[in-house]
């Protein structure tokens, strides 16, 4: 006599014996979420809309208060956009990195055309000028006073984009004496004004013009004049005291972009928010940052050497988890000219940038061991228990992996090359209950990339030309009769020789196929289905034994042919809620 009873269905745990699974894990879960401990199938992914070019690999929605988001597109992968920090920022700016450089731009221009946005761009950073300003003495001015004390002055000057973005100074100019009435002329050689490299010197830009008495104890640069851009001289006999403010812009330098002279390790990539209006990169082993609410300002003060390459870097609430080919590292400061780099305590290196997932307070990444968890200076391979390491790199894809978040979820898909064609797949780890966590799902075609809606928690990805929405069909996922999307298949449970006679199959509706093994022999291949005309259950269609059709009567409960065994097997699948699921000797024993 023995009845094996499930009613709180789990994910998989493929590194356990299936003889040893506990609470409600199974052998295979798949098409199938269990938040709710019932098995509730996985809707199919619509079809949102058609991308401007089947080349797309990276999406963003760019979202404006009070207007319509907008799609913008990238045929690069790893694109990452960020809106301005800016609060009520007039230009309503973005920036992003992944492409050829860092850029930027504002609402009006990258909206601007007919789709395939964002159309106009700008080269993130502002240069500074490639040659000193020239001084000497006005032709007009008087002759130098011999009453008053001779001062020396020096000139620096500033590009000013039109959005108001203010590079580093030029070099100094030489210094010049001077005392009133004497008027000096500052030439702003035109050579020195960028020819190339896509910045917005337009309609608004400006030169800022700065001058420092050499002869004072604190000799700094204030403003004397701003002048539209192209403007090539000026003439100034301010007086000291009557200089504005002073050079903020010193050590405002872009961040690392295509000139490989400067920057071997290619452009600045991974843009990512850190707080306080501060920005986030990395350059090969480099960390970078920004100024506070200054995204076009990058000092080299402020970047920091990690010890090995950089493959993905994530925020969280106290600082930036930096994957590496080494160990995790966790980057912790309240300034960002005073950051400070911490070794996590778990050695794994980070085997594919795509599996980078911020999950808010920590991070997920896919390891050579597992799905690694780091949370500020603390991680752990969070799949151990479950997967082993062998399984983890042969049946879990962590080089292909393309992972996002959708609705607190750790959602990958991969993609296996070594077969032909292709094949394609993936799984869902759910840390809010990490001991019943792992299930999988079924994928046609590759992801080349997507997005996490925050504001809402759904998944965009990107399907060959088309923008498809994670289920956002209200139809369940792959199923047809006798192939079911969701399956869910139980440990093997263990009994003194017996026959079981009978099972019962609790589900919100009907047909729901199931499998019954005794010993390893599959002996019972049926779906039962509810008639509601009659409301009587009859077995549809039967495999195993062949031909075994008929009425079950009012009651889901399904005979099972004459056998003998010590372990035992269901597999159900089903488009539909399943509640229970009850193996027994006797019919009698499943009610009791």
């Amino acid at each position: 006599m023995a009845v094996f009873r499930l009613e709180n269905f789990a994910g998989i745990a493929p590194a356990k014996s299936a003889r040893l699974l506990q609470g409600g894990l199974g052998q295979k879960a798949e098409n199938m979420t269990f938040s709710s401990g019932r098995i509730t199938p996985l809707r199919h992914d619509s079809e949102v809309t058609t991308l401007s070019s089947g080349l797309i690999k990276s999406i963003h929605y760019y979202q404006r208060v009070g207007q319509p988001d907008v799609l913008f597109e990238f045929t690069d992968e790893n694109v990452q956009v960020l809106e301005s920090p800016i609060a009520r920022d007039t230009h309503q700016r973005a920036y992003w990195t992944g492409q050829d450089f860092p850029r930027m731009g504002a609402y009006s221009g990258m909206v601007s055309g007919n789709g395939g946005y964002p159309n106009v761009s700008f080269r993130l950073g502002v240069p500074a000028p490639s040659a000193a300003p020239t001084v000497a003495y006005d032709a007009t001015s008087g002759t130098a006073s011999t009453d008053e004390e001779i001062q020396d002055f020096s000139y620096v000057y500033t590009f000013v984009t039109a959005f108001g973005e203010e590079g580093p100074p030029s070099d100094p100019s030489t210094v010049i004496t001077w005392t009133s009435p004497q008027v000096i002329k500052v030439d702003l050689p035109a050579t020195s004004n960028p020819s190339t490299g896509n910045h917005n010197f337009g309609t608004g830009a400006l030169k800022r013009i700065y001058r420092a008495n050499a002869g004072s104890n604190a000799a700094y640069f204030q403003l004397v004049a701003q002048v539209p851009f192209t403007t090539t001289s000026i003439t100034d006999n301010t007086a000291s005291s009557a200089l504005a403010e002073v050079l903020p812009s010193e050590g405002w330098i872009g961040p690392p972009d295509d000139d490989t002279s400067l920057y071997p390790d290619g452009p600045m990539e991974g843009l990512i928010p850190v707080g306080n209006g501060v920005f986030c990169g990395f350059a090969g082993t480099r960390l970078c940052f920004s100024e506070p609410f200054l995204p076009h300002a990058w000092p080299i003060q402020y970047r920091i050497t990690i010890e090995n390459e950089i493959i993905g870097i994530s925020a969280t609430n106290n600082g930036v988890i930096v994957m590496t080919k080494g160990f995790p590292y966790f980057v912790t400061g309240t300034d960002p000219a005073a950051m400070t780099a911490i070794q996590v305590d778990v050695a794994q290196s980070c085997v594919n940038r795509n599996s980078i997932v911020d999950m808010g307070e920590y991070v997920l990444y896919a390891g050579p061991d597992g799905l690694v968890s780091v949370s500020n200076t603390t991680g752990q391979v969070i799949s151990r228990e479950f997967i082993s390491a062998d399984q983890w790199n042969e049946d879990f894809y962590p080089t292909t992996l393309k992972a996002f978040l959708y609705e607190g979820l750790y959602v990958a898909f991969w993609t296996d090359t070594t077969t032909s064609p292709d094949t394609h797949g993936g799984w869902i780890f759910d840390p809010r209950r990490p001991e019943t966590a792992f299930s999988t799902f079924t994928m046609n075609d590759d992801v080349h990339g997507g997005y996490h809606y925050k504001s809402t928690g759904e998944l965009y990805y990107i399907d060959d030309g088309y923008l498809k929405k994670f289920q956002g069909d209200p139809n369940v996922r792959d199923y047809w009769l006798g192939s079911a999307g969701a399956t869910y298949k139980s440990r093997i449970f263990v009994s003194q020789p017996t026959s079981m006679g009978a099972l019962k199959i609790k589900a919100q509706d009907y047909p729901v196929e199931f499998k019954v093994w005794a010993d390893g022999e599959c002996i019972a291949d049926q779906t039962m289905v509810y008639d509601n005309m009659t409301q009587q259950y009859s077995i549809l269609v039967s495999t195993t034994p062949s031909g075994a059709t008929g009425n079950l009567g009012a009651s889901p409960i399904a005979r099972l042919p004459a056998n003998h065994g010590t372990e035992w097997e269901v597999e159900v699948s089903s488009e539909h809620e399943i509640d229970e699921v009850v193996l027994a000797s006797t019919v009698a024993e499943l009610n009791a």
